[in-house]
């Protein structure tokens, strides 16, 4: 059997695969890196697989300085990234779930501040231990690594996942895992990009990597799956989690402001920014438009 009959999609466990057109192969580690498109839920996955010492490396203190710039914008603070977070919880707030866990909360982990506003016992973890550490500095003891949480037997009734989910090159197995952690009323609640749907920007990302296929990416590959919206949905249905709210917009993330590129127009910044109004503009009259979810989800019955 072939290596790519044994590959199977990560979010929907799919065999149906092909080389993704869309996407350039990335040079990363010593590595040859592609992604491969789901015939059945349309997502992406990337393969061969990143082992143990490639993932360590790629989520560092360096991965978080990076991520932290890449989603500041001069008008927007990094806070605001959280806002749908915060609205939800303020809305459920007589259900009586007391307790939170941010999985995968980074080294400057606002949603634990933004949790114990709220009254709410909040924690969080981590991958690497020197993002723990740093953590730790903002909220001491609060963070833990990801082999404490495992040992640990403690369910919580919030379990928040901020643009975690495409860093997963299992995210079935992780989902089941969490399943079990969710106290009997609890929620999970995440939110990431869909960089499998189908917008104008994306398009123009797949018409540019298919004009460049023949040169390999050196960006590292810290999204290791590029989802759509059946794929959020089957990757919850297989992790055990019934999906009770699910919200798709479109941010104006990575593009920078409009009031910035105004300020200092560059040839780059508009060319980012110009589709990216323009799906901006679309998503207001077609629903389930865009390439942000924002989703709930619980336990499903047995």
């Amino acid at each position: 059997m072939s290596q790519i009959n044994l590959m199977r999609c990560y979010l929907c466990d799919s065999y149906k695969l092909t080389r993704s057109p869309n996407q350039r192969a990335i040079n990363y580690d010593g590595s040859i890196y592609s992604f491969f498109n789901c015939n059945k839920c349309g997502s992406h996955s990337l393969f061969p697989k990143l082992n143990g010492d490639s993932i360590a490396k790629l989520y560092s203190m360096e991965y978080s300085e990076i991520s932290d710039e890449l989603h500041e914008d001069e008008s927007i603070s990094y806070i605001s990234k959280f806002t749908e977070l915060r609205d939800y919880i303020l809305a459920d707030a007589k259900s009586g779930r007391k307790s939170y866990l941010d999985y995968g909360c980074g080294f400057n982990p606002v949603t634990l501040g933004i949790a114990s506003s709220m009254g709410l016992d909040s924690q969080g973890v981590e991958f690497s231990s020197d993002v723990v550490a740093q953590a730790n500095l903002i909220f001491p003891g609060r963070v833990t690594t990801l082999e404490e949480f495992k040992k640990a037997s403690k369910v919580f009734d919030y379990i928040f996942m901020g643009d975690v989910i495409e860093h997963l090159s299992d995210p079935i197995a992780v989902l089941n895992e969490i399943s079990t952690r969710l106290s009997s009323h609890g929620v999970l609640i995440a939110q990431g990009p869909l960089q499998g749907a189908f917008t104008f920007t994306q398009m123009l990302v797949g018409i540019k990597s298919r004009l460049f296929s023949s040169k390999t990416s050196s960006f590292p590959p810290y999204h290791v799956s590029l989802a759509s919206r059946k794929g959020m949905q089957e990757v919850l249905k297989a992790g055990q989690l019934e999906l009770i709210h699910f919200e798709i917009s479109e941010p104006q993330w990575p593009a920078p402001s409009l009031s910035s590129v105004l300020r200092k127009p560059t040839i780059r910044g508009v060319g980012i920014l110009a589709p990216k109004l323009i799906d901006r503009a679309i998503s207001k009259f077609i629903p389930k438009y865009g390439t942000h979810y924002f989703l709930v989800a619980q336990k499903r019955a047995k």
